[in-house]
């Protein structure tokens, strides 16, 4: 059975399963906790590239997972072992005070997408570098995980 969003208005969506229709109610946290999510990837992006660099480098381009060599264009850097990337972001917004006191840029401030205390962000990407557990596996393997 596939499932088929569509985005009615920003706070209501409605699922088409099969010929019928439902919807479905997203609370307004909810849109600001994944807004938050992905400013919160865009401040550890470096560091996330850094270790697909370093695997490179390494001549360490293999699956985590099946072992397998990786072709350099189909390789993905993925949360695969410890937390999810979601689950981290909300351990850090826990201890930050909540979803809350992390404030971001809006689109029109140069550097937009970034966090606009930069102690707070130097404080998540240091969290992030201490408890995320990345891995490199194929687009397919990626594609198969299950999400958390």
């Amino acid at each position: 059975m596939t499932h088929r969003y569509q985005f009615d208005t920003p706070s209501k969506i409605t699922r088409r399963v099969g010929r019928s229709t439902e919807q479905v109610w997203r609370p307004r946290d909810h849109r600001l906790r994944k807004f938050r999510e992905r400013h919160q990837r865009v401040e550890v992006k470096d560091d996330v590239s850094a270790y697909f660099t370093e695997r490179v480098a390494a001549n360490i381009l293999v699956s985590d997972e099946s072992g397998r060599a990786l072709d350099i264009t189909g390789t993905h850097v993925s949360y695969y072992r410890g937390p999810s990337f979601v689950e981290l972001a909300a351990a850090f917004a826990h201890e930050a005070g909540g979803w809350d006191a992390i404030e971001l840029t809006t689109s029109s401030d140069p550097g937009r997408g970034q966090f606009t205390d930069r102690q707070l962000a130097k404080r998540w990407c240091e969290y992030h570098q201490e408890h995320a557990v990345l891995a490199l596996l194929s687009s397919q393997e990626n594609l198969c995980r299950p999400r958390r």
